[in-house]
């Protein structure tokens, strides 16, 4: 099963990218979570990542083929920002970017976590890692709604992640 990780990105200097994305990235690829492909979807931050390895595409215009490396980063020219608490379209076109990318490319499941979410136990590694159908958010009791930080959406699901 082909899996794709992204979370949504934007940082506005170098120590920005170092500081979320560059500790995320790691305790990703440190970590259990089966991957094919790691994706940044970055709301065209005014730097690039600071780091090596990384394939880079423009999100309007994707590459033919997927890119190679085990990291990218997919970058919008134009910023949409988040310009109220209930108002955030650059967090909504990176997550819908990431269901297109995942479409195109042929991957079997998206695995959505954000940037500040790490998934810390064994048994969650592995239960994500078991996952091969539905879309599965997991639910916050506390506030009474479901936790959009990690979510997983297979196969079967793609076509209704991509409306």
């Amino acid at each position: 099963m082909t899996t794709l990780v992204f979370c949504t990105a934007w940082a506005d200097s170098e120590a920005a990218w170092r500081q979320r994305y560059g500790r995320w990235l790691d305790a990703v690829l440190g970590s259990n979570l089966e991957r094919s492909q790691v994706l940044l979807v970055d709301d065209a931050s005014p730097c690039p990542p600071p780091f090596g390895g990384l394939a880079h595409c423009p999100a309007e215009s994707l590459p033919a083929e997927r890119p190679a490396p085990p990291v990218v980063v997919a970058r919008f020219s134009t910023h949409l920002g988040r310009p109220g608490i209930l108002d955030y379209p650059g967090w909504w076109r990176s997550f819908a970017f990431s269901a297109r990318y995942a479409v195109r490319y042929g991957f079997d499941k998206v695995v959505h976590l954000e940037s500040d979410t790490f998934l810390l136990s064994t048994r969650l590694h592995d239960h994500v890692n078991a996952l091969d159908a539905g879309w599965v958010v997991f639910w916050c009791p506390r506030w009474g709604f479901p936790e959009t930080c990690l979510q997983v959406i297979c196969r079967d699901q793609l076509a209704a992640f991509g409306q």
